[in-house]
């Protein structure tokens, strides 16, 4: 991958419902049509707790296929309403 490839950030911070899932589709895709370019996706800390078999499954076939995961720590709530805040994303904890 070059400088000029495409990058993508995905920036999905729930961690219930079926966000595992969708997210697993979409690295599963971007893995077997070996999309050009580099997919970022930012999950929340909560995300990698609960799903740490996500955090894995990126670890082991995201860096061939130029998928990297990162973590914001954040809490969804803050989000909501006249009240939100922003946030970093700790590239400390990159996975």
């Amino acid at each position: 991958m070059t400088d000029n490839s495409p990058r993508i950030m995905l920036f999905d911070l729930n961690w219930t419902g079926h966000h595992l899932q969708y997210l697993t589709q979409l690295a599963e895709y971007w893995i077997d049509s070996r999309c050009v370019g580099i997919l970022e996706i930012v999950v929340s800390t909560q995300f990698v707790k609960a799903h740490p078999e996500f955090s894995q499954y990126i670890e082991q076939e995201g860096p061939r296929a130029g998928i990297r995961l990162h973590t914001a720590d954040i809490d969804i709530d803050m989000l909501s309403g006249s009240a939100a805040k922003p946030f970093t994303v700790d590239h400390e904890n990159d996975i």
